[in-house]
């Protein structure tokens, strides 16, 4: 069988040994009696009309099976058959069925229902508005598709497709939907375990989908491009591995579920999900590529409620710019804060205090203030804030960390308890050389005066050591304070 039928002759002899072909089978096995062959040929190639003949032929159901299906040139047959060498012959009959054939052409049209069932189309193909067969639940299964799969774009204004279409298909190259409506499934989830679809690029712009879009466990996708199209129900692409995913400017009426799926470039901007909105136990971006691949929610309202479960964001999260009508889950989410901004990790705290999980809550509170913190550092001057957060986060890690103040309070007291007995010992006059003697006790003699001219404090102040007790007490009253946070903050804030 050649690939591409080049001639009127070509195609005519192809059609007429088809033809017989189907005739001969019908006769054989449906034991069809006194019919003409060369009538019933005829009558399929569309010479001739005969109601008896169309009446045998629409009840009855072909399967073409191991065979080629060339390609019509360019310049040869009618423009809307799309190279498709049987049209006018698969519309005489009632139900057509290709398993397992090589389909070389690139379309066509037909109001026959048809199935294709573990077929390769080698070329690019354009999507049909073709009807599936009663007893199936779309047309095509486990069909593997080499070239480009794309919806009737550049023919009609808008193209609408009432038949289910893909189920267990494996798409080596693009598929593009532009400008058009689905009333029934676009995939269809396969309920056998040993079928399992393979796609690598899929876009759709300007379109529409009436019913359930199910896109689960594809591996080693490289890039999903939804915009400006709308979804009426559920829409999921559970435990996927994608490189790049792109939502944009699209709405969801019914749920959005990622559950489990690995997305490394993330990107979701003016969306409407009106429904539940799962990001359970997804891995986004990654710890290998240096490039920037953050979370983005930008523009996206939540109507429903949201589920970050179990999320983990490699390379960052940001939900400054998003809209939440509803609570959001963050529970047992992994944040990494390098790029993540402040009000995205004020969100997620203020998400777990309206639960009450202040415990959780006080982690994104100190995550939290260190954006702040990094905010306001880059400001050339210091100033009373710079200088609080900057001690806030060195002594406690923003109330995270009990054991440093903890540390510092006993490293203090140590120091002062030195000071204490080398002072009554007189060791630190005696250790001195003789020319610092006199400079050191001045400036200790007027330390200890000024210490003790705060009237308030100064019997409390250790003698002839007044200076450093001035020093010491409001240092002690930030570590324990700072202290009492940490540990009051481990129970609640």
């Amino acid at each position: 069988m050649v690939e591409i039928l080049k001639s009127n002759a070509d195609i005519e002899k192809y059609q007429v040994s088809v033809a017989r072909c189907i005739v001969e089978k019908l006769a054989t096995t449906e034991n069809l009696i006194k019919i003409n062959t060369d009538r019933a040929e005829d009558f399929l190639l569309g010479n001739i009309e005969d109601e008896f003949l169309k009446k045998i032929f629409s009840e009855r159901t072909y399967q073409f099976e191991n065979c080629e299906i060339p390609l019509c040139a360019n310049d040869i047959g009618p423009f809307e058959d799309y190279g498709f060498p049987l049209k006018k012959i698969i519309n005489k009959l009632g139900v057509v069925k290709f398993y397992n054939c090589d389909v070389y052409a690139e379309s066509f049209t037909s109001g026959t229902p048809v199935l294709f069932d573990h077929c390769f189309f080698k070329r690019i193909w354009q999507l049909p508005n073709a009807n599936a067969l009663e007893m199936q639940d779309c047309l095509y299964v486990d069909c593997t598709f080499e070239g480009k799969v794309h919806s009737l774009e550049g023919w009609s204004e808008h193209c609408k497709y009432t038949a289910p279409q893909f189920k267990a298909c494996s798409f080596r190259d693009k598929i593009s939907v532009v400008n058009s409506e689905f009333l029934s499934k676009f995939f269809v989830e396969s309920k056998a375990s040993n079928l399992k679809g393979a796609m690598k690029n899929i876009a759709v712009e300007d379109s529409l989908f009436h019913e359930k879009f199910l896109c689960n466990e594809y591996d080693s996708v490289e890039l999903v491009d939804i915009r400006g199209s709308k979804f009426k129900s559920k829409f999921e692409m559970k435990s996927c591995s994608i490189d790049v995913m792109k939502l944009i400017d699209t709405n969801v009426d019914g749920l959005i579920d990622f559950y489990s799926s690995k997305i490394i470039c993330f990107e979701a901007k003016k969306c409407i999900f009106k429904g539940l909105s799962v990001f359970e136990k997804c891995v986004f971006g990654n710890n290998v590529s240096e490039l920037n691949q953050t979370a983005f929610f930008e523009y996206v309202t939540f109507s429903g409620l949201v589920n970050f479960r179990s999320a983990e964001f490699c390379s960052g999260l940001k939900l400054d710019k998003a809209n939440f009508i509803e609570e959001a889950n963050f529970l047992d989410t992994e944040v990494h804060p390098k790029q993540t901004n402040r009000e995205t990790f004020r969100i997620i705290k203020h998400s777990f205090d309206d639960v009450g999980n202040y415990l959780e809550g006080n982690k994104y509170f100190a995550l939290e203030m260190k954006k702040y913190r990094e905010e306001i550092s880059n400001n050339r001057w210091w100033n009373q804030d710079r200088i609080a957060y900057w001690f806030n986060e060195e002594i406690s890690g923003y109330g995270q960390n009990y054991f440093r103040p903890m540390e510092l309070v006993i490293a203090l007291g140590l120091i002062n308890y030195l000071l204490m007995a080398c002072k009554n010992s007189n060791c630190l006059y005696k250790i001195l050389p003789e020319l610092l003697k006199k400079p050191v006790d001045m400036i200790a003699t007027f330390a200890n005066d000024f210490a003790m001219a705060i009237f308030p404090i100064k019997r409390f102040l250790y003698p002839e050591m007044e200076f450093i007790s001035l020093v010491s007490y409001p240092i002690f009253g930030v570590l324990f304070w700072q202290l009492i946070v940490a540990v009051k903050r481990h129970t609640r804030r």
